[in-house]
C-alpha cells in the first residue's frame, strides 16, 4: 500500500507532469493507495475553479 502526498494529488488533478504524477498515473487501478484523513481536504483545496472542485467531490 502506497499514501500519496496531497501535493501529488493536486498536481495530478492540475494536469502537472512530473515524475510523482506519473508514477500515481501507473498505479491507479493497480497498486492500493492508502489516503489519510486530512489529504481529500487539502487536495479539494488546491483546486483553482469550483467546476474542478465541484466535479471531483461528487465523484
Amino acid at each position: 500500500m502506497i499514501v500519496v502526498d496531497y501535493r501529488v494529488w493536486i498536481d495530478f488533478f492540475r494536469g502537472v507532469v512530473t515524475p510523482q504524477t506519473e508514477r500515481l498515473d501507473s498505479l491507479l487501478g493497480i497498486e492500493p493507495l492508502a489516503v489519510g484523513d486530512l489529504i481529500p481536504s487539502e487536495v479539494l483545496q488546491g483546486f483553482s475553479t469550483e467546476k474542478d472542485f465541484n466535479q471531483t467531490r461528487e465523484g
